[in-house]
């Protein structure tokens, strides 16, 4: 099981956690008995701890009832397919002892994409994002943007900014990594990215229908994640970026949240069927709206 391989390869880091805290719904049954078993096994230095939520409660919920309870300096986290190779901790544990540093992540090696990119982590002058941090090469850099698969932050400043709570998603929540990039921007620390810190990412199917970040469609997911991402960046840039981010979504766009220009790109290589295409272009206008609307409601 995912959860059962993660924390084996935590109990093998060659710098031992302080503690584990594995959150998980309180109905989910398979990861509390693993959990249970796994406590047995934990080197005796580790303190190994569960926090339950409602099944009603995403990925962003879990997190803060975890973080809620935490007091350590230094806050690592990870997803339960994922397994941190034995250096992991001390690699992250090396950059942030540089005070300027508040979060530090690197790679995550996936199945299948497995080439090499030197851009990773950016956001352009007028909006646009580049992730690439699965296939991150080359020497350690300053980003914009850390990869909840494989991060960790000071444990001072996180718990101070929190995790922004506003982020939509009924199970999984894309983008929630990109909103605390860029509120640790805005406290002032850097980021760091090294893609020497890795993690084996095992990409396990989604339970809650998100099937947009493999190449499917689903309209409700859809809407969350161009709403996250519209709303993370947005509040990010300033005022006149803001409106050249505004026209960039509507005319230009990305594959997921697509411009106007994209549709008509998407349907000349026939990459989906024109009606398709029209209904993601329909659902990502009304998510940019609702990512303002969410925006605005912090003004008041």
């Amino acid at each position: 099981m995912d959860l059962e391989r993660c924390l084996l390869a935590l109990y093998r880091q060659t710098t031992l956690p302080t503690r584990v805290i594995v959150s998980c719904k309180n109905n989910d049954e398979l990861s509390i008995n693993t959990f249970n078993l796994l406590h047995a096994r934990k080197p005796p230095s580790v303190s190994l701890m569960c926090v339950t939520v409602s099944p009603q409660a995403n990925v962003v919920a879990q997190q803060a009832a975890a973080l809620a309870i935490t007091s350590e300096v230094i806050v690592a986290i990870t997803d339960d397919d994922a397994e941190p190779r034995a250096d992991w901790i001390e690699r992250l544990r090396y950059y942030l002892q540089d005070p300027s540093v508040g979060g530090v992540g690197g790679r995550d090696w996936q199945p299948f994409e497995r080439w090499d990119e030197q851009v990773v982590g950016r956001l352009r002058w007028y909006g646009k994002t580049i992730g690439n941090h699965h296939l991150g090469a080359g020497p350690p850099r300053d980003v914009q943007i850390l990869k909840g698969v494989n991060c960790a932050f000071r444990g001072d400043l996180l718990r101070k900014i929190g995790f922004d709570p506003r982020m939509r998603g009924r199970g999984t929540v894309i983008h929630w990594e990109m909103a605390l990039s860029f509120a640790v921007l805005r406290q002032g620390f850097r980021l760091v990215y090294d893609p020497a810190i890795c993690v084996d990412h095992h990409i396990s199917v989604r339970q809650d229908g998100d099937i947009n970040q493999r190449g499917g469609f689903e309209p409700t997911s859809l809407f969350d994640n161009v709403h996250n991402e519209f709303l993370s960046v947005f509040e990010h840039l300033s005022l006149t970026k803001k409106f050249v981010y505004l026209l960039w979504s509507e005319l230009v766009g990305t594959r997921v949240n697509l411009g106007i220009i994209q549709i008509f790109r998407l349907i000349a290589i026939r990459s989906s069927q024109p009606a398709i295409v029209i209904r993601k272009y329909i659902v990502s206008l009304r998510a940019r709206f609702q990512a303002l609307v969410t925006s605005s409601k912090r003004l008041r």
